[in-house]
């Protein structure tokens, strides 16, 4: 007795079967089109393949025999066959999402990204050329400022000596020059605020700008005020060689400021540079503040170290004149 073909319920059954398997590949041909066009269209032909199995079933199934025509309508019939075959296409839909997050950005934003490397890479160079710049600057500026302290101190020490002074006068002079010495003092307290705010100038201006900027205003006073005060040592002991010579103006070479500027006013006005130009900053801070920065905090920095070998070289005649002085006091 032969078997008797399926029912046309269960051709309809295989059909749609087959029909679910086109359907996920078109809807994963459309999730893919923006990403790989190429992919998408393998999709669709698969799904074309399929369906056009579908259009003929009942010829496939009659041509291959009464066996496969019923493992198919088993297969089409069953419930379970259909929840494993959804499973197995949301799997597989899942999977491929993944992926295609994971290429996209390679896919889709490589120039881009290429393009932002390189515009960092050039800012990064710029900002390390400056920054060498300075630094040579710095260098030369130092060295210029080193051979005019040096011949300072050597025309301080060929002025006129304490061998014929009186004892009243050696001691008046051993007074001044301890007075000197605490003026060196007091400088020495500003030069430290001076480079405790250098060193910490980016942290300080993210924290609270405000007071940054009043610090570096109020140090520039202070600075000149010290001036002021080395001017009237100045004035009250001119006439005496060895002190006059020791405090006599340091011209910053080139003058940055003009062009017989003084160390003790290009001080002031690189500090009042820095604070204006960190004060004119909208907020947030631009992103490439320290490079903006880099010019302002070269200048302070330069200003600072030469008064700093300028309070050197002074403390250093201060002492040996000292140490003279009262080699002769104790005669």
């Amino acid at each position: 007795m032969s078997e008797a073909p399926p029912p046309q319920t269960a051709d309809n059954a295989v059909r749609a079967f087959i029909l679910l398997f086109v359907l996920g590949f078109v809807l994963r041909g459309v999730d893919v089109m923006d990403v790989d066009m190429s992919e998408a269209i393998q999709k669709w032909i698969i799904a074309g393949v399929l369906a056009v199995l579908d259009y003929f079933y009942v010829s496939i199934r009659t041509l291959l025999g009464p066996r496969f025509a019923a493992t198919a309508a088993t297969v089409g019939t069953d419930f379970r066959w259909w929840i494993a075959a959804a499973l197995v296409l949301l799997a597989w839909g899942t999977v491929q999402e993944q992926q295609k997050w994971l290429i996209r950005p390679t896919v889709v934003h490589n120039e881009p990204a290429a393009e932002y490397i390189d515009t960092e890479t050039a800012s990064l160079r710029k900002q390390l050329s400056a920054a060498v710049k300075g630094q040579e600057d710095l260098q030369k500026e130092n060295d210029r400022l080193r051979q005019a302290l040096t011949q300072q101190q050597t025309a301080s020490a060929g002025a006129t000596g304490p061998s014929n002074l009186s004892a009243s006068d050696t001691a008046t002079k051993i007074g001044v020059w301890k007075t000197i010495d605490q003026r060196l003092n007091d400088l020495s307290v500003l030069l430290n605020q001076g480079y405790e705010m250098l060193d910490h100038w980016l942290a300080n201006a993210r924290s609270d700008r405000v007071t940054l900027v009043k610090n570096a205003a109020t140090l520039a006073s202070s600075v000149e005020n010290f001036r002021a005060k080395l001017d009237e040592l100045r004035g009250l002991y001119g006439s005496d060689g060895d002190i006059a010579a020791a405090l006599r103006p340091v011209y910053v070479p080139g003058g940055r400021v003009e062009p017989t500027a003084t160390i003790f006013l290009s001080l002031p006005h690189s500090l009042r540079q820095f604070s204006a130009h960190l004060a004119q900053m909208s907020d947030p801070l631009p992103v490439d503040i320290e490079a903006e920065m880099i010019p302002y905090i070269g200048a302070v920095r330069r200003d600072l170290n030469a008064v700093r070998d300028w309070q050197s070289q002074v403390r250093q005649i201060a002492a040996e004149q000292e140490k003279q002085l009262s080699r002769m006091h104790a005669k």
